[in-house]
């Protein structure tokens, strides 16, 4: 529609997981009289039609819904922190033009979750090298952190002891070398805002250790 005042696209689908910061996108032709932007959330099941911002103007009392800054008069993004699963559903950016015009955005919230590849019990011989590897299933975004912990401590930073943590896009991989029976225990990997996963690791002495 060359009318159209939105330069965004229409029905678009976005996916995010919990605990995420996501933005739904509303951008305008700068020189069309669009008027004032609405973001609404449409009725859904018992869940009322929702107002929630008026031009730069919040009308819920939710910290975690607002316009994103610097407003710019052509962008009138919404930004939706710390997102829960029941933030899912369709989002209205309405223009009040004569007769009004609308973009509707699809928002998908999943939970992201940590897994600790392999088995969840896990035997090593004193002295060898241990690696733990923690991939992030259905993440859309990085998180800030994932940290290791051995039973109740956080152990990413403790190199004395021969950790080393690498971090990539799919998620982050422990490795411990020459481990001693005190290594043995509980390790898990626990990113911020998703499901930790952990496993048990037990490090044989060497006098348990078969012989080679």
């Amino acid at each position: 529609d060359s009318d159209s005042v939105f330069l965004s696209d229409n029905n678009t689908a976005i996916v995010a997981h919990r605990g995420s910061t996501t933005t739904l996108h509303c951008q305008v032709h700068k020189d069309s009289q669009y008027g004032v932007i609405t973001w609404a959330r449409l009725a859904e099941g018992n869940r009322p039609y929702t107002v929630l911002t008026i031009g730069d103007t919040k009308y819920i009392s939710d910290e975690r819904f607002a316009i994103e800054k610097p407003i710019r008069h052509d962008n009138w993004n919404l930004r939706i922190r710390n997102v829960e699963l029941d933030d899912g559903g369709m989002y209205e950016c309405q223009a009040t033009t004569h007769p009004p015009q609308s973009i509707f955005v699809q928002l998908r919230v999943v939970a992201a979750y940590a897994e600790i590849v392999g088995t969840k019990d896990k035997v090593f011989n004193s002295g060898s090298r241990l690696q733990l590897i923690c991939v992030l299933t259905l993440a859309t975004s990085k998180p800030d952190y994932i940290f290791w912990y051995h039973n109740d401590r956080m152990i990413n930073f403790d190199t004395n002891r021969g950790i080393s943590v690498q971090e990539d896009e799919s998620g982050s991989t422990l490795t411990m070398i020459n481990v001693s029976v005190s290594d043995s225990g509980n390790y898990s990997c626990q990113p911020r805002d998703m499901r930790p996963d952990s496993v048990v690791v037990t490090i044989l002495s060497e006098r348990q250790a078969p012989d080679a």
